[in-house]
C-alpha cells in the first residue's frame, strides 16, 4: 500500500528531517539517492555485505583471504539461539551484537558491573526477535537475514572510551568523504574530511568535530576502503585504527537511511553529485 500510494510516511520523514522535498524520479541529492536505493534498487550483493558475519567471507573474497584477514575484529562466537552463548568461554572484554541489524552492542568488560547471564540472553532473546528490522525504515536487506548473535574481541586504544570510528564515503570505487566519529557514547561529535583529510566546514547529523592530525597509516585506510567498495555505485565503509592496525567494523548500504542532515545544505546536492545510479 505504501508503494502504491507513492511512500507518502518516507517523504513526510525526508521533508521534515531535510526542508525540502524528495524528488525520487530524478533524484539529485545524496540523501535523496539513498532513499532511492532503499525503495528500488535490490542488489543482492546487499544482503552479503549487511550481514556481519557474511560480510568477512566478502572481503576475503574481493580483498583475497591474506590481505582480508588481518583487517578482521577477531571473532569468539556465532549462535542462533540465545541459549547457545557461552559466555564462561569467552574472553573478555568482548562485544556482542546481532548480526543482522545495526546499532545494537553490548559490552563485557569482565569487572563488576557487566550484565548477568540472564540479563545477556534476555537481551539477546529481544534482538532475535527484531524480524521487523528495516521495515519501518524501508530498509528492505535486513528483511532478508539470518538473525544470529555473534561475540567479537572489544577494540581499546587504551583511552577508556570508544575508538574514534572512521567511516568511508566511496563512489564507483573512489573516496570522496571521510567523518570521523568521536565520543559516540556521550557528546557525540562528528569531524568531516575530504579524500586528502582537509577539514570541511559542515555538520553532518552531529555537532562539527575538531579539526584532527591525518591518521598514520591513513593511505592504506583508504585503499582498504576503495577496493572494499568497488563492487558498488556507492557504499560506506567503516573502519578502526587502533595504534595503526586497521580494522573493519561494517559496510552500510543506507547511511543514516537517508535522514542524515547536512548543514549547509547544499552539500548533500554536492555529495550526490558523485554519485551515478541507475538508470
Amino acid at each position: 500500500m505504501d508503494r502504491a500510494l507513492g511512500f507518502p510516511r518516507e517523504r513526510r520523514r525526508f521533508r521534515r528531517r531535510h526542508g525540502y522535498p524528495p524528488n525520487l524520479r530524478q533524484p539529485r541529492s545524496f540523501n535523496e539517492k539513498i532513499v532511492w536505493r532503499k525503495l528500488f534498487d535490490r542488489n543482492p550483493d546487499f544482503v552479503r555485505v549487511a550481514d556481519k558475519v557474511e560480510v568477512r567471507d566478502y572481503l576475503c573474497e574481493v580483498l583475497g583471504r591474506d590481505q582480508a584477514e588481518p583487517h578482521l575484529v577477531p571473532l569468539q562466537q556465532v549462535c542462533e539461539r540465545a541459549e547457545e552463548l557461552q559466555l564462561d568461554q569467552l574472553t573478555r572484554p568482548c562485544v556482542i551484537k546481532p548480526s543482522h541489524s545495526s546499532g545494537r552492542v553490548m559490552f563485557l568488560r569482565g569487572d563488576d558491573h557487566e550484565p548477568g547471564s540472564k540479563a545477556v540472553q534476555a537481551q539477546c532473546n529481544q534482538w532475535l526477535r527484531e524480524y521487523d528490522y528495516g521495515i519501518r525504515r524501508h530498509e528492505w536487506v535486513y528483511t532478508c537475514l539470518q538473525p544470529r548473535i555473534m561475540v567479537e574481541e572489544l577494540l581499546d586504544d587504551g583511552s577508556g572510551q570508544a575508538p574514534p570510528d572512521y567511516k568511508f564515503f566511496v563512489f564507483h570505487g573512489r573516496l570522496e568523504m571521510v567523518h570521523v566519529d568521536l565520543d559516540r557514547f556521550q557528546g557525540h561529535r562528528r569531524s568531516v574530511f575530504d579524500r586528502d583529510w582537509r577539514h570541511l566546514d559542515l555538520e553532518y547529523e552531529f555537532p562539527r568535530g575538531p579539526d584532527l592530525p591525518r591518521p598514520s597509516g591513513f593511505d592504506t585506510m583508504r585503499d582498504l576502503a576503495e577496493r572494499a567498495a568497488a563492487g558498488f555505485d556507492f557504499m560506506r565503509v567503516d573502519l578502526y585504527n587502533i595504534d595503526g592496525h586497521i580494522y573493519f567494523g561494517e559496510l552500510t548500504c543506507y547511511p543514516a537511511s537517508g535522514r542524515g542532515h547536512f548543514s549547509p545544505t547544499d552539500f548533500d546536492f554536492q555529495l550526490g553529485s558523485k554519485w551515478r545510479i541507475p538508470a
